[in-house]
């Protein structure tokens, strides 16, 4: 059961084409509050995934225990999936527009990095181009479009032993890392990949069409959810 983070700071666009996406990929999933994130209320996640919108609700919102039942689900052999906002809240720091904060999920050891306005400043948004690393989940694809909307470049510190799956097409920096958390497995995306724009209707594309990738988005998260031990 993948868990996708419901509360205040959520995009409605990226929390619905992620609940979209996961409904079509056939991945069980429920929404959660930061009042669910406890042991209990997870006993029966795999994963959770954090959706993009703005990252600083979800430090302030989600309790001490509530961090800590993430990063204790995640190291007891489940994941971590984060988009954008999601992927700026697994830091343990961040530097947005010139500014460092400190986070405390603390799930990545690390730097991320926003908005990189050589691809588009705050608060507009992008189609841009992602450059594929050799990896199993890219199936032999090497370059893909997708939505950015103010995610982070991510910079692991050097003792964080990281797998990068893509760079921004515009600046060479990190757009897509995943990397083992104790038993576990987080994946972390700078860019919206559950999202396509349908340029002649105007609006968002939550149907997996008009530049999402979504074929590309459930290899790598099947492939996550596989890293860690029985599920």
């Amino acid at each position: 059961m993948i868990v996708v983070y419901q509360g205040a700071g959520t995009g409605d666009p990226t929390r619905e084409g992620i609940q979209a996406f996961l409904t079509a990929a056939g991945l069980p999933w429920r929404g959660v509050g930061p009042a669910d994130l406890t042991e209990e209320g997870l006993a029966d996640a795999t994963a959770v995934y954090w959706p993009g919108g703005w990252a600083w609700p979800y430090v302030r919102d989600v309790p001490p225990g509530g961090k800590r039942a993430v990063r204790d689900l995640v190291a007891r052999g489940g994941a971590y999936v984060g988009v954008c906002a999601g992927a700026y809240h697994a830091a343990d720091l961040i530097k947005w527009q010139g500014r460092f904060t400190e986070y405390d999920l603390d799930l990545f050891k690390g730097v991320a990095v926003g908005p990189i306005d050589d691809i588009e400043p705050w608060k507009g948004w992008r189609e841009t181009q992602l450059v594929l690393h050799d990896h199993p989940v890219h199936a032999g694809e090497e370059r893909h479009g997708a939505i950015y909307w103010g995610g982070p470049a991510l910079h692991p510190h050097p003792k964080q032993p990281t797998t990068v799956l893509a760079s921004y097409a515009t600046t060479g920096d990190p757009a897509a890392v995943t990397f083992a958390f104790e038993r576990g497995q987080v994946l972390l995306m700078g860019c919206h990949l559950e999202l396509g724009w349908d340029a002649e209707a105007r609006r968002w594309d939550l149907e997996g069409g008009h530049g999402a990738q979504w074929p590309w988005l459930e290899r790598a998260v099947r492939w996550t959810l596989d890293q860690g031990p029985a599920r």
